[in-house]
């Protein structure tokens, strides 16, 4: 059974399990702690980016560095995903340059995350910012 949200945690909980990209966990039976969540998080971006990148397809990463700001620490990576491929070729044909790649700008400060979605032939007019906070307990918390 899926417990009720309200529309905002629905689609945060949508798009963490988009970025995961990894199986759903019923955390009724789970028993992962934080950093253990966080180890398979990042061994399973990675997995995901390796398959679906080739060809000058997939995933190109143009920064992956650590950084510190106002006492943050963490690492930052700026990618593009370049979708030509997975759209039917109807669409790849009227598409206009740009349309079909989306920038990721991630600052990773484990467990706090902020992510940035982006494109270039949108420019100002489409941004995604996706905070997500990691908390030891079973979403018992409120969202601020």
């Amino acid at each position: 059974m899926v417990p009720e949200m309200s529309p905002e945690e629905s689609v945060i909980v949508c798009l963490c399990h988009w970025e995961s990209l990894g199986p759903v966990i019923d955390p009724s039976t789970s028993t992962t702690t934080v950093e253990e969540y966080q180890v398979g998080q990042l061994y399973t971006v990675a997995e995901a980016s390796k398959n679906e990148t080739g060809g000058g397809e997939g995933v190109e990463v143009l920064v992956n560095e650590p950084y510190e700001k106002d006492g943050e620490k963490g690492q930052y990576t700026h990618k593009i995903y370049h979708l030509q491929s997975k759209v039917p070729g109807v669409i790849r044909m009227i598409a206009p340059k740009g349309s079909l790649e989306i920038h990721e700008k991630a600052w990773n400060a484990y467990p706090y995350c902020r992510t940035i979605l982006t494109n270039t032939y949108m420019n100002d007019r489409f941004m995604i910012k996706i905070e997500t906070w990691h908390k030891p307990d079973m979403g018992e918390q409120e969202n601020k």
